[in-house]
């Protein structure tokens, strides 16, 4: 492993009188809006502008015509006379149409009761497809709507194969290449706020989502230069993880009737009045003893809230696993097998995947502040009174 000194080297020489650096800096330096509000990989995001974009009642001003590109765009190449063509989306009245973000938890439905069509959009800029997702959002827009004809679109960075047959792949660059089409089609009718508008969301994509050749090729020079230098700024960059951890440490301190635990990155814990009056379990979990306590996972970019019995005294443990099996109404996972050293027997998620990446760390901390205010004032009275019977019980 290289001393200090020599990582000091690795760094002068990677920031000193480098061109390839500063180029690269004045690449990323150009300000754009959406890179300044944290657009780059929020899917949210994207599909805000995708439904602005291609709703023809929006403030842009084109009517349905981005709307019409985008249905040329998709729809070409297509040889099933069974289902839309392009020939039908140059005949379609799109004035019409609507067009939803985050309907019933999809991302964009596009929906014309006149011609009866729509377009389902699954988008995914970072995350992947999970548990059939993408048939259950098709079976479940064709039961509300089983008179449409449907257009099933999955809209990745590449253009990666869905693992439903029914949806077609779409990548972002020809997504982005329709914006361009409508920039240069349209250019008369824009005005001056919407042209930039729509370059700098291009800017965006190509920089940040599509591969830039010349961004590409200053990264993979600089890295072949300055190896040393760049592995040690990996080693010590930010830690999303770390700072969640962090967020949910300081929600604990700051809310009345919950006293801190052991905690670490991965696994962040509290007690309350309630589980410090049972007895002892054995320092194997934590340091304090406790025997029962809250702990909120935070792995895989999400955090679940759960209640858990640890090690301790076998029977003092069976006897809890029968008072808290006995109240399975308060507690969600009460029927569930007693196992010998940790037993989460209450739980459920706090924070999902989406908002876990894509949300600012100042959106997560009032996030994460609501969800402790909700507990205390919701859930926790509960809980804790199916505790203090279940400690009665004990003694």
């Amino acid at each position: 492993m290289p001393d200090a000194d020599e990582r000091v080297e690795a760094l002068e020489r990677l920031i000193a009188n480098n061109p390839d650096l500063e180029r690269l800096e004045a690449i990323v330096a150009d300000f754009n809006p959406f890179v300044a509000m944290g657009w780059t990989h929020q899917e949210i995001r994207h599909s805000a502008f995708l439904r602005w974009f291609l709703d023809p009642k929006e403030t842009h001003g084109l009517g349905s015509y981005p709307l019409r590109v985008f249905l040329m765009e998709v729809l070409s190449g297509g040889t099933d006379s069974s289902v839309p063509n392009v020939f039908d989306a140059d005949t379609w009245d799109l004035d019409g149409t609507i067009v939803q973000a985050e309907w019933e938890n999809t991302d964009l439905l596009i929906r014309n009761d006149g011609e009866q069509f729509l377009v389902l959009i699954e988008n995914k800029v970072r995350t992947s497809e999970h548990s059939n997702q993408l048939q259950q959002y098709r079976e479940m827009v064709t039961g509300h709507y089983p008179e449409h004809h449907g257009i099933f679109i999955y809209l990745t960075p590449s253009g990666e194969t869905p693992s439903d047959e029914e949806y077609q792949m779409l990548g972002y660059p020809q997504l982005i290449s329709c914006v361009e089409r409508v920039i240069e089609r349209r250019k008369s009718q824009l005005s001056d706020e919407v042209r930039t508008f729509l370059n700098q969301y291009v800017e965006l994509v190509r920089r940040h989502i599509v591969e830039d050749t010349e961004i590409q090729e200053l990264c993979r020079r600089l890295y072949e230069n300055h190896k040393a230098a760049f592995d040690l700024i990996y080693e010590h960059r930010p830690d999303r993880a770390l700072e969640v951890s962090e967020l949910l440490q300081a929600a604990i301190r700051n809310t009345p009737g919950l006293t801190p635990a052991q905690s670490g990155k991965s696994n962040v814990r509290f007690s309350t009045d309630v589980l410090e009056e049972f007895p002892n379990g054995s320092d194997e979990w934590v340091k304090a003893k406790n025997l029962i306590l809250f702990e909120l996972v935070n792995y895989n970019e999400k955090v679940v809230l759960r209640l858990i019995l640890g090690p301790g005294d076998a029977e003092i443990r069976e006897a809890i696993y029968n008072g808290v099996k006995a109240r399975s109404d308060i507690f969600n996972k009460g029927k569930s097998k007693l196992y010998s050293k940790w037993w989460t027997f209450h739980g459920r998620p706090w924070i999902g995947q989406k908002a876990y990446a894509e949300k600012t760390l100042d959106e997560l901390a009032e996030e994460i502040t609501l969800i402790f205010s909700k507990f205390v004032e919701k859930e926790l009275p509960d809980l804790e009174n199916g505790l203090r019977a279940i400690r009665k019980e004990l003694k």
